[in-house]
């Protein structure tokens, strides 16, 4: 398992993966997420916790786009997120997330899960899925039950349920 963060950060995570025995199967990738190099096609899953909200859209794009590259055929992207809703004034933790980029990140923007979905679909996902109304998660290749992100937000939106 990789780790990218900050190098007290992952300081951190290494002392914790020690007291869970599991050590040996962590290793660091300090530095900026946006500079390091993750490989082609070598993870199965890539966890992105309340960081994209953090990047403007070319680099949103080129981060995503990097990160398809690094997940192997049939990896997932997971994605937690502040996500707004469509009309961007029912969710109050999104706005209030939306005011602390305001005025701390340049750029940065919390952005509704068909904003994801078309980044995501932009960059090469063709599985993207909503759980829980707060995770994104995205495939590269493969199904996650057979219809196509659009379809499945249709029909939540029309009533219908999965």
């Amino acid at each position: 398992m990789a780790l990218n963060d900050f190098p007290e950060v992952l300081k951190l995570a290494r002392r914790i993966a020690m007291e869970a025995g599991m050590a040996s199967s962590v290793y660091p990738l300090p530095g900026d997420i946006e500079e390091i190099d993750p490989g082609e096609a070598r993870f199965d899953l890539v966890l992105c916790g309340s960081i994209l909200c953090h990047f403007s859209g070319e680099r949103l794009r080129s981060l995503l786009s990097r990160l398809f590259r690094c997940l192997a055929q049939g990896g997932v992207l997971a994605i937690e997120e502040p996500l707004a809703d469509e009309g961007r004034c029912e969710s109050e933790a999104a706005l209030m997330a939306a005011f602390q980029l305001l005025l701390f990140v340049p750029g940065g923007r919390v952005r509704t899960f068909h904003e994801y979905l078309g980044v995501l679909e932009g960059v090469g996902f063709r599985q993207v899925e909503l759980e829980g109304g707060s995770v994104i998660l995205a495939r590269k290749g493969g199904m996650f039950g057979g219809r196509d992100a659009r379809s499945r937000a249709a029909t939540r939106s029309s009533g219908d349920s999965d």
